[in-house]
């Protein structure tokens, strides 16, 4: 059997972290692709969330290249990252965004017919009840302008 050096190993080893870690970094984004399939997003809130995912993965890779290899910056290591980004993306990743969507959507409109219903008998003494407290609180704001407006002309006449 062949003896491999440890410092080949070591960089073997090196490889394969960062190409889980680029797995995982796409497999993070993922989650913001089923976040926006299921909640419609604006195109400044996609902007600010992709800004704060990079922002996110540049830290994560940077502290992980610290701990793992004394902060020394090696191309490999981002080679692998982006491998390991590119080779989840075209594989798993289009299979799990989909069906994982579906399933949350399937499993939304299930819970969501009840809870609506529920939700329309809770709130429906709410919006009763609001119209005579939306009366009360105009009725206390004219009587409040009416008290401020005699207490001001009176402190005025002296």
């Amino acid at each position: 059997m062949i003896e491999v050096s440890e410092s080949i190993y070591r960089e073997a080893t090196l490889f394969l972290i960062f190409l889980g870690t680029g797995c995982f970094l796409i497999a993070v984004y993922d989650v913001l692709r089923i976040l926006r399939r299921l909640i419609p997003h604006g195109k400044w809130i996609l902007a600010v969330e992709d800004i704060l995912y990079w922002m996110g993965t540049a830290v994560f890779l940077f502290i992980l290249l610290c701990r793992e290899n004394e902060g020394l910056l090696r191309g490999f290591c981002l080679g692998a990252a982006v491998a390991g980004m590119f080779l989840y993306n075209q594989t798993l990743s289009p299979l799990l965004v989909e069906y994982i969507s579906r399933g949350l959507r399937f499993v939304f409109r299930l819970v969501g017919k009840p809870v609506k219903i529920i939700g329309r008998q809770v709130l429906r003494p709410v919006r009763y009840l609001s119209k005579y407290i939306i009366r009360a609180l105009h009725h206390w704001k004219r009587v409040g302008r009416k008290t401020y407006r005699t207490i001001k002309m009176a402190l005025c006449k002296r």
